[in-house]
């Protein structure tokens, strides 16, 4: 095997593990050595390098694998003079250089996990409603007129109401300790076509509380806005269900 040796000692390391070097490899430089050797040979080496080591000894040994590939073997001393692949730092600084937060808002993933873990124990409240379970009870055969997840979401933003982030979470925490009739009161829950806002239901939540009302609404796929034309509809047919006559338009 092809090795390279690379030595950042100092002081009478130096000169120590040069006394060592010199009878195992060729110097291609003042701190570099390269060498054709056994593993027997290698292994000599290592054990001499660690025998003569002093608190300034580092020594870093490459495996040259190819003409555009080594691999670190091992290092003797103070691998701190070394990064993880064996290189040596050509300068360094205690500035924040990468400013890694600067680009991402999630300094854990714990943060994440804690997120997932309460969308998903709301996102199916939708389907306690009675039309959903009509449905797999086999008493209805059409589709229901609104998707459990939306439920899910307006179940979710009656529970929040208008508290901040704080306090909605605590009274999930301790539900003895908030009024479910609160909860219940007809005020708390928004009409879809009928109230005012009933469109923008991520309007006036607190942070946390919009994104995991973000998660509950999207688990199975994101929401579509209600399509708008102001071309007058064109009638092009009549169907009669169920006694009714059905207008089908187009436009």
């Amino acid at each position: 095997m092809n090795i390279l040796l690379i030595s950042e000692c100092s002081k009478r390391a130096l000169s120590e593990t040069r006394r060592i070097l010199d009878q195992f490899a060729e110097r291609r430089g003042e701190r570099t050595w390269q060498t054709p050797i056994t593993q027997q040979g290698l292994e000599t080496l290592h054990r001499l390098l660690r025998k003569t080591a002093r608190r300034n000894t580092a020594v870093a040994c490459h495996w040259i694998r190819g003409k555009d590939h080594s691999e670190l073997l091992w290092v003797v001393g103070d691998a701190s003079r070394f990064n993880a692949q064996g290189a040596v730092p050509t300068n360094s600084t205690g500035r924040n250089v990468l400013r890694r937060e600067d680009e991402n808002d999630w300094h854990t993933a714990e943060d994440i996990r804690l997120l997932a873990q309460l969308a998903a124990l709301l996102h199916d409240l939708g389907k306690a409603s009675i039309a959903f379970q009509g449905r797999l009870r086999g008493e209805l055969l059409e589709r229901n007129l609104y998707r459990h997840e939306w439920v899910s979401l307006r179940l979710f933003l009656a529970f929040v109401g208008k508290d901040d982030d704080e306090g909605w979470l605590r009274r999930l925490a301790d539900p003895d300790a908030f009024d479910e009739r609160l909860w219940l009161a007809s005020d708390r829950y928004r009409r879809d076509g009928l109230d005012a806002a009933d469109a923008y239901p991520f309007r006036d939540l607190p942070p946390l509380a919009a994104a995991v009302a973000w998660l509950v609404v999207t688990h199975h796929r994101l929401p579509v806005a209600p399509v708008v034309t102001k071309q007058p509809p064109t009638e092009v047919g009549g169907l009669v269900s169920n006694g009714l006559k059905v207008r089908i338009r187009v436009g």
